[in-house]
């Protein structure tokens, strides 16, 4: 988790560290569908920030988790799982 100033270049900084645009150029060419889960809520890196690299990558798949912040996984782990087992269990 990160901690520390909340100035909005503080902010910045931590989300670049995070997703880089090198990130989104790799994830052009992954050659299979990616699964990219945010939450309504996520101060860390906001939802719109996770949409627009979900329209860079082909066959991207979005989904947002109405309620939960940047710990999806901590904050609603039964729903985060059914998630992504919807999404392996994709044709």
């Amino acid at each position: 988790m990160f901690r520390g100033g909340g100035r909005s270049e503080d902010k910045r900084a931590r989300r670049g560290a995070v997703i880089g645009q090198s990130a989104a150029a790799d994830l052009k060419h992954f050659p299979r569908p990616v699964l990219l889960i945010t939450g309504s809520e996520d101060r860390v890196i906001p939802p719109a920030a996770t949409a627009a690299l979900a329209g860079t990558i082909p066959d991207a798949r979005l989904v947002t988790l109405d309620g939960i912040g940047h710990a999806g996984a901590i904050q609603a782990p039964d729903r985060v799982a059914t998630v992504i087992t919807n999404f392996l269990h994709e044709d």
